[in-house]
């Protein structure tokens, strides 16, 4: 029942209709190495730091690709 009312909790302090829960899972339990359960026993203000730096990390990269792009028909 906790970890049920840890993503519920999660989902709706995350007013985005794009939030996944399943794949920030997925992503945190990569990077971290972590087992479904500890990442359930994480404080919900950890697991939004972690979705925002996320988020801002894959921002980034998409920037740096699309200036790689635009930079290989310059010459």
């Amino acid at each position: 029942m906790k970890i049920n009312s840890i993503k519920n909790r999660v989902q709706k302090l995350k007013d985005k209709k794009e939030f996944d829960f399943d794949r920030t899972s997925y992503v945190l339990c990569k990077e971290f190495k972590w087992d479904y359960y500890t990442l359930m026993n994480q404080p919900i203000p950890f697991i939004l730091s972690m979705m925002q730096q996320i988020s801002k990390s894959n921002e980034e990269k998409e920037k740096a690709a699309k200036g790689r792009k635009g930079k290989r028909g310059k010459k």
